[in-house]
C-alpha cells in the first residue's frame, strides 16, 4: 500500500466527511467509470470519501490522491447510492470504509481555523459564497461584484 497521507480532512469542498477508504491490493479497479476529468477518463484512484454538502445536504462521492486531494467528483442521492457507485468500480471496497465520525464543533473548528479570510463588505466567509477577490487589503466575494455591477449599471 503506497499511503502518504492516512488520515483525509474533515471537509472536502464544503462538504463533511462520512466516510472514506483507502484502495489497497484487496480491492479490485474495475474500469466501469464513467467519471471524465479534463476530457479523459480518470481512471483507478488510492482514496475515496464520501462527503454530505454543508448547504444542500447533498452526497458526494470525491475521487483523490494519495494526498486527500480531489482528482473528481460525482453526486448522489444517498450515502448507500455513493457506496454502491464505489463498489461498482472499486470490488472489495465496501468492506473498506472508515466511519469519519466528525462532530459539528470539530466542523466550525475547521472553518475557523482554515477560513479567516472574510469578504470586506458582507463578511461572508469562502465557502458561503462561489468565488472570492483578494488584494492586500481587502478581499470581496462574487456576490458583493455583482451586487455593486449592478449598482453602477442602474
Amino acid at each position: 500500500m503506497n499511503s502518504q497521507n492516512e488520515n483525509p480532512p474533515a471537509i472536502f469542498a464544503n462538504a463533511r466527511l462520512l466516510v472514506h477508504a483507502i484502495i489497497d491490493d484487496s480491492v479490485t479497479y474495475t474500469g466501469c467509470s464513467t467519471l471524465y476529468v479534463d476530457g479523459k477518463l480518470l481512471g483507478a484512484v488510492p482514496r475515496l470519501a464520501i462527503c454530505q454538502d454543508l448547504y444542500n445536504e447533498n452526497i458526494l462521492l470525491f475521487f483523490c490522491n494519495d494526498q486527500w486531494e480531489s482528482l473528481g467528483v460525482t453526486n448522489h442521492s444517498s450515502l448507500r447510492d455513493a457506496q454502491e457507485r464505489a463498489e461498482r468500480e472499486y470490488k472489495g471496497v465496501t468492506g473498506k470504509w472508515i466511519e469519519a465520525n466528525i462532530s459539528d464543533e470539530e466542523i466550525e473548528k475547521y472553518f475557523a481555523h482554515h477560513t479567516a479570510m472574510r469578504c470586506s463588505f458582507c463578511g461572508k466567509r469562502p465557502e458561503e459564497i462561489e468565488q472570492m477577490f483578494q488584494s492586500y487589503n481587502a478581499c470581496i466575494c462574487n456576490e458583493c461584484v455583482e451586487t455593486l455591477y449592478g449598482h453602477l449599471n442602474n
